[in-house]
């Protein structure tokens, strides 16, 4: 929206004609262009951020995983998307979604670019008030009646972002409740992204810091640095006049002072003198207090020093190995084949340990060299839960239970 209101004050005001013409003519001829090389601008960007960015950062499937493709809601939106022709929810998300994002997104769907380009092509119909809008800015100061076109191709553009956003929103709503039982179940081609999913949440409980595990002396500066924190902003809201000055770019750079002893609504007083507030950046308070609100940021650094220290993260990750992998998601997919995203508690009941492997290996091998390798391999398999799979957990189990 920017740079097409951006493109209507500049390109009507510096537009000029080979044979001449009046101003009439002038303004209008770039009025014109705007509209023209603003909608070639969108469909050019969306197909180099689809093809060039998000066609190759969908390759990657930890993008893909922090992307929730995988997800109903995602998959949903998918489904809108991937639909042939200019449905109206097709065009709703690609004309009225943010353009990076929705760009991208539909190169790590791996959507087709001739459909994503056409169901953009009704966004012409929201460039051209945009555009105007610029533009009938431009000529505000020649009458009443262009400064109310200005004001009414903003209250355009603004009707139909909301528009397009409510009938995106409506789409989305349609699609999941006519097909949200099968959007709802996972995939088998994104076990891997279900799995990361389910690895970075036991990650995330296993390494959590609860306040009261905390030392009292970083709980306390957590505490106070916060509430210094809260102080600074209430100061910069409520006594900004006193810790700022008014300079704008504008002004001419000569005339500057940075540091003022004091700033008040009269001017700001220096060491040379007394000068216009207009002509101050900052007053000595004003640095103070900056410089205090950034040191409160050091026990935010401590606490994640902190947890960093005692985090198990690389000792736990060495549990989830590929055997855990796919004995996760064989239970994942038998247990989620209607429950979707709530069968990872089901999985995880199941695989109880992420150490199930290598704990059950210990146990049995154990038990081999004390000469009590049956009992060893009952108590195995009814602590863990896992009957029909332990075989797999365990591959050399014939081996260890052959009679001796």
């Amino acid at each position: 929206m920017v740079v097409y209101m951006f493109g209507g004050l500049l390109i009507p005001d510096t537009c000029t004609l080979p044979a001449g013409g009046s101003d009439e003519t002038r303004f209008w001829v770039g009025v014109c262009i705007n509209i023209v090389l603003g909608f070639f601008l969108k469909l050019t960007a969306c197909a180099i951020q689809q093809k060039l960015i998000g066609s190759r950062l969908g390759k990657h499937i930890r993008i893909r995983q922090i992307c929730g493709v995988h997800t109903s809601q995602m998959r949903t939106v998918e489904s809108v998307l991937r639909k042939p022709g200019l449905s109206v929810g097709k065009v709703a998300i690609l004309c009225g979604g943010p353009d990076w994002p929705v760009s991208v997104l539909c190169g790590i769907l791996d959507l087709p670019l001739l459909q994503c380009e056409l169901g953009t092509t009704p966004i012409i119909f929201y460039i051209i008030p945009c555009g105007l809008c610029g533009s009938m800015y431009l000529r505000a100061g020649d009458g009443a009646e262009w400064e109310a076109a200005a004001s009414a191709m903003v209250f355009t553009t603004t009707l139909m972002t909301g528009l397009l956003w409510v009938v995106m929103a409506w789409a989305v709503q349609r699609e999941w409740e006519q097909k949200g039982e099968e959007l709802g179940k996972p995939l088998r081609q994104h076990a891997d992204l279900w799995f990361l999913d389910h690895r970075a949440e036991m990650l995330r409980r296993k390494c959590a810091v609860a306040w009261g595990e905390l030392p009292r002396i970083l709980r306390n500066c957590f505490a106070f640095g916060a509430f210094v924190q809260i102080v600074v902003n209430h100061c910069f809201f409520w006594a900004y006049s006193y810790l700022f000055g008014d300079f704008t770019v504008s002004e001419d750079w000569g005339n500057i002072h940075w540091v003022a002893n004091a700033i008040d609504g009269c001017g700001c007083y220096t060491p040379g003198g007394t000068a216009e507030r207009g002509h101050c950046v900052f007053a000595l308070a004003g640095i103070s207090l900056t410089l205090a609100y950034c040191a409160a940021w050091l026990p935010y650094e401590a606490l994640r020093w902190h947890w960093k220290g005692r985090n198990a993260k690389e000792a736990i990750d060495q549990e989830f190995d590929e055997a855990y992998q796919r004995l996760w998601s064989e239970a994942f997919f038998r247990a989620g084949a209607a429950a979707g995203a709530e069968a990872g508690a089901a999985a995880a009941g199941l695989a109880r340990a992420a150490g199930l492997r290598a704990r059950a290996a210990r146990q049995l091998r154990g038990a081999a060299r004390a000469g009590a390798l049956r009992p060893a391999v009952r108590a195995a398999l009814e602590g863990h839960c896992c009957q029909m799979h332990w075989q797999r957990l365990v591959p050399c189990w014939p081996a260890l239970a052959a009679p001796t």
